[in-house]
């Protein structure tokens, strides 16, 4: 799983820059274009930049969904570590990830053309986006399918792809 890699090289080298040492998590990265193996292969990361545990209770995805995403008293991500919420399990036949997710739930439905996902704090703040509801900043949905990964100064660029996936 690659772009794990790339985002966990990322996360690891934030700087002040953006979000660095954020006491909140992040949108890190959007795999919204499906998979070889399904369109609805589509998963997105939570990043914590902090070296404190983020706890996700009361937190909410928006626009990653047709219902707003909610998080529980057991969702919470390491320090420096990722969140992955997908639509399949990592041993499903539709799925090409080869890590299991924290979250699956088939309600996940990522938008190709109009992409604009609000994180939101229990506090109703919203802390983070990717995408102002046009097209995705980054990635691609044709000829090949890429998902997009937030860099250290806070935009977005396309993931590298290997043969076979979508990141």
């Amino acid at each position: 799983f690659r772009s794990a890699v790339i985002a966990i090289c990322l996360l690891l080298s934030f700087t002040a820059r953006a979000h660095a040492q954020a006491a909140y998590p992040i949108i890190g990265e959007v795999v919204c274009a499906g998979s070889s193996l399904s369109s609805a292969d589509e998963w997105l990361e939570l990043w914590n930049a902090s070296a404190n545990t983020t706890t996700l209770v009361g937190y909410k995805l928006r626009g990653a969904s047709s219902e707003e995403i909610l998080f529980g008293e057991l969702n919470e991500i390491p320090p420096y570590g990722v969140f992955l919420i997908a639509n399949y399990a990592m041993d499903d036949e539709k799925t090409v990830l080869d890590v299991p997710p924290h979250m699956v739930t088939t309600s996940l439905s990522l938008s190709n053309s109009a992409l604009k996902i609000e994180l939101v704090a229990p506090d109703g703040s919203v802390i983070d986006t990717a995408g102002d509801g046009g097209a995705p900043p980054a990635g691609s949905s044709l000829p090949e399918k890429i998902g997009m990964i937030r860099r250290t100064d806070g935009s977005w660029i396309s993931a590298t792809s290997t043969p076979g996936t979508c990141d």
